[in-house]
């Protein structure tokens, strides 16, 4: 009798690796952009503390991050903002079209995901610059993500 799996048992194999890789990978990539978001909402609360803080003691929020008494991790990033950018977030202390936020994060590349920020209530704000920055807007707890382009509250 010859030993080893006939075409059938391969066939069988392939399917069932094939089937929960397509289940598997969704998941996996779902996990890691919120694990990504998460360190890039930590950061953001601490950027968010300290500009009220600096709204505390000058009366205005601060534009600029090195205004701030932390150090906001990345390299800085040579724009009019001061902001500073790690290998997928770009974090600042003010939002380039809306006045009232006051921490922001863009998920790089920019323009191409979503956008997270803090205003000066305390809510948390998720715009998607795509179909899958809406998708990840909704998967942050954004209410009412439908399309691009827009702020969506996140219950945070």
């Amino acid at each position: 009798m010859k030993k080893g799996f006939t075409l059938i048992e391969l066939l069988v194999v392939v399917l069932i690796i094939g089937i929960l890789s397509a289940i598997a990978l969704p998941q996996y990539t779902k996990a890691v952009e919120k694990a990504r978001a998460s360190e890039a909402m930590i950061i953001m609360r601490s950027i968010a503390d300290a500009n009220k803080r600096y709204h505390m003691a000058n009366g205005t929020y601060a534009t600029l991050l090195s205004d701030l008494d932390i150090d906001v991790p990345g390299s800085e990033v040579g724009d009019e903002l001061q902001r500073r950018a790690t290998k997928y977030f770009e974090y600042g202390c003010k939002s380039y079209s809306t006045e009232n936020q006051i921490a922001v994060a863009q998920r790089l590349p920019s323009d191409t995901n979503y956008a997270l920020a803090i205003d000066w209530d305390g809510l948390w704000w998720c715009k998607g610059y795509s179909a899958e920055g809406v998708k990840n807007c909704k998967m942050l707890g954004a209410t009412n993500a439908t399309a691009t382009d827009v702020l969506y509250e996140i219950k945070h």
